[in-house]
């Protein structure tokens, strides 16, 4: 009875690692799978919803692109390179998010620290070059509409290009610049909420986009309010042309002696009719 007792007590103790180096090694594939090595159900889904659009997105920019080129070319017209710019930050955003959706759909989501860099900083860089360029757009329509004589004075293809080249600057040390210290966080799971902390993505948004976003609105908003002031200024002046036309017609049949002469007071009237004349009411 004791021998027994003695070998089912060693037999126990022999399977006893067996058994713990199992759970470990389970423990270690669990540890393995979510450390993003396989995609979520939800990931395959955005993948596949976001494949039409950035199929649209290069395909549309590609044509924006070409046809920019060709009326800048025909026209002579700054602002075109403007557009021509706008396009290829597009195009890239677009290309980038191919590329990431290929990665998921072929199942590659271990990334080495260098790609993830490339990837996020790619992202973040044509997001910024298309916000600042619409920037540019805007206050290139801000002085053609506010000194339209001395647009081509101002805005000069070198100063055009130089703009441009100032935006892709600025683009490229905002989405790089911050994926520079990445090293000892980095843990094979390339996302942007896991690569870049909250503070910073929060200082991404309120010191770079939000300003941008509100300068964008108050120059087309200013743009607005200058268009209507001058469709007004236009009006009037049509009204008054019109006038000018029916004051000596008017003048001239009461020489003739078909109508009688207009008194005091009546003249506002004869230019209402003629502005009803001019522009009847309908219904």
């Amino acid at each position: 009875m004791g021998g027994n007792t003695t070998h089912s007590t060693a037999v126990a103790s022999s399977t006893t690692p067996s058994l713990d180096s199992f759970m470990d090694n389970s423990s270690v594939s669990n540890n393995s799978s979510s450390n993003g090595s396989v995609f979520t159900q939800n990931d395959y889904v955005f993948a596949y919803a976001l494949m039409p659009l950035s199929t649209f997105i290069i395909v549309g920019n590609i044509l924006v692109l070409i046809s920019a080129v060709a009326m800048s070319k025909f026209r002579n017209h700054v602002g075109y390179f403007f557009i021509a710019n706008l396009a290829i930050a597009d195009l890239l955003l677009g290309v980038v998010s191919t590329v990431s959706i290929f990665n998921i759909l072929l199942r590659h989501s271990d990334e080495n620290l260098a790609t993830c860099i490339l990837r996020i900083g790619l992202v973040v860089m044509s997001c910024a070059a298309s916000v600042f360029t619409i920037a540019c757009i805007a206050i290139d329509r801000c002085i053609a509409v506010n000194a339209a004589l001395r647009y081509k004075e101002i805005v000069t293809p070198a100063r055009a290009l130089m703009g441009i080249a100032v935006t892709w600057v600025v683009a490229i040390l905002y989405g790089f610049f911050p994926l520079t210290s990445l090293s000892d966080k980095y843990d094979n799971k390339c996302s942007f909420l896991a690569v870049l902390s909250k503070e910073y993505t929060l200082a991404l948004f309120f010191a770079g986009f939000l300003p941008t976003v509100i300068l964008i609105i108050v120059i087309y908003t200013s743009l607005c309010l200058v268009t209507r002031k001058q469709l007004k200024k236009i009006n009037a002046l049509d009204q008054a042309k019109e006038l000018s036309l029916i004051r000596p017609y008017t003048v001239s049949l009461s020489i003739a002696g078909v109508g009688d002469y207009p008194k005091v007071g009546e003249v506002g009237e004869a230019d209402q009719s003629a502005q009803e004349f001019f522009h009847p009411k309908v219904g």
